[in-house]
């Protein structure tokens, strides 16, 4: 009876340090090493219409005023802090279809929606998202910037 007695709360004790430490650990706010893009919608949002937008540019004959270059390695600077910020460093990302809207250069604005949504959540977040927070955050304010000197007509 004592054994199955220690058993029991041996069972019962490691549940509990095994419940606590995902609790902290798995936490949003805390992310681990394990962390996912799509862990984190938004930045998987800014991540799809960032290479949409990508593959757009890549694609067109415009220059966008001269900022086509820049906005291009603007771009891909945003992706590779978005992807360094949600542990995806060792991973692909996923793909995120874009929503479909109406206006002259979608995909530029779609990308510029979804970057502001995702520079708002890191930088609401008290995550310091393995330390690419700032730079992330830093690439993405650059990017707007970019796309907002290319959607000026």
């Amino acid at each position: 009876m004592l054994k199955v007695n220690r058993i029991a709360i041996a069972a019962l004790l490691t549940t509990g340090v095994a419940g606590g430490t995902y609790a902290f650990l798995g936490s949003p706010l805390v992310p681990t090493a394990e962390a996912r893009l799509k862990d984190h919608p938004r930045l998987e949002a800014a991540a799809g219409a960032l290479k949409d937008a990508r593959e757009y540019i890549e694609h067109t004959e415009s220059d966008f005023h001269g900022h086509k270059v820049e906005a291009l390695h603007a771009i891909q600077e945003a992706l590779h802090e978005i992807a360094l910020a949600a542990g995806e460093h060792d991973r692909s990302a996923s793909q995120v279809p874009p929503i479909p809207l109406e206006h002259r250069h979608q995909k530029l604005w779609d990308a510029r929606e979804r970057l502001k949504e995702a520079r708002e959540y890191l930088h609401t977040s008290r995550a310091e998202f393995y330390g690419h927070k700032e730079a992330a955050m830093k690439w993405i304010d650059e990017t707007i910037h970019h796309l907002d000197a290319m959607l000026v007509d």
